[in-house]
């Protein structure tokens, strides 16, 4: 059977890959039908933390041991901060495959993308604007032709943005008009529209299938309090000569 690979980008913690990985053990899908897990961060520490949880996992609840491997990687990185993403997706995903029953089709690819499904699961909205398009574009060329990019992240109007004082924002840094704000801490927050969403994936070659905003209203134990989170919701395609949808 074909080998599906399923990429998560900024994977964390890991909690991402657990539902997948449950799933597919449940339905034994990872080994009947060569589904290979890889997730990737700029953090060395959460990809540890990524493959310390996975292996728990597997061994607490005797799941099926997965396709999975975790590995240190940064799509906004320019080639001379780094080599391509392209290629050390490829690398963890050929190593791999030469290290389980899966080696016998292993081939080359040349420069063609390797992941049928790329998870970007609250991860862009942590890049700098300026980098933006750079890790949309190397995702990009690291998705397989007809693969999709799920992507979900913060909106406009969510409430941590309405919770942020205005002196912290500087919507000046996007060209697209997104409010960007500046943690304390350094690191920074941006709320996407579904026009600025559009943009950025279809300026790297992507169609887009599925856009929308997505309102989860969630309640604070304590306090009762209502809380409303809005998230953009999309499924980008990478074209392979038909429409996707």
């Amino acid at each position: 059977s074909s080998i599906r690979v399923v990429l998560e980008v900024g994977c964390g913690s890991g909690s991402t890959c657990v539902p997948i990985i449950k799933e597919c053990s449940k339905r034994c899908d990872m080994v009947n039908e060569n589904i290979i897990l890889l997730a990737c961060d700029c953090s060395t520490t959460a990809v540890e933390t990524t493959r310390r949880f996975i292996d728990g996992l597997v061994e607490n609840e005797s799941l099926r041991r997965p396709h999975f491997a975790s590995f240190d990687a940064d799509p906004s990185l320019t080639i001379d901060e780094s080599p391509p993403f392209l290629s050390q997706v490829k690398s963890a995903h050929d190593d791999l495959m030469r290290d389980t029953e899966l080696a016998g089709q292993l081939v080359a690819n040349g420069d063609i993308g390797v992941a049928g499904i790329v998870l970007l699961v609250f991860v862009l909205s942590a890049v700098s604007p300026t980098r933006v398009n750079r890790f949309v574009q190397q995702i990009h060329e690291t998705t397989a032709p007809g693969g999709k990019v799920c992507f979900r992240d913060y909106g406009l109007y969510d409430l941590p943005m309405l919770r942020f004082d205005s002196q912290a924002c500087c919507r000046s840094s996007t060209s697209l008009g997104d409010p960007v704000y500046l943690r304390g801490e350094g690191t920074i927050a941006r709320f996407f529209t579904l026009e600025s969403t559009r943009a950025i994936f279809e300026s790297a070659g992507f169609t887009t299938c599925e856009l929308r905003y997505c309102t989860v209203y969630n309640i604070n134990r304590k306090t009762r309090q209502k809380l409303k989170r809005v998230f953009v919701h999309g499924v980008f395609v990478k074209p392979q000569g038909r429409p996707c949808c």
